[in-house]
């Protein structure tokens, strides 16, 4: 009855290129390596590092007996 000439045009999700050539887009594999894999797996990678860095650093504010009391009644600006 009815036919149509229009082809479904899908992502591939195994290939790494663009899903396009004329037009300027990522694959869901190429957002998932680049743009979420690889930050999270840098940041856990620069967390261990950074604290390292800072437990060797000298204290810049020492803990009086007012500390608690002073961070209740911090009124916000």
């Amino acid at each position: 009855m009815y036919s149509s000439n229009v082809t479904y045009n899908a992502y591939n999700t195994t290939e790494f290129g663009p899903a396009d050539e004329r037009h300027f887009d990522f694959t869901p594999l190429f957002q998932d390596t680049l743009l979420s894999i690889l930050p999270s797996a840098l940041l856990l990678i620069a967390i261990p590092t950074r604290l390292i860095y800072l437990r060797k650093q000298n204290r810049k504010v020492l803990k009086s007996t007012l500390h608690e009391s002073k961070i209740v009644s911090r009124l916000p600006n």
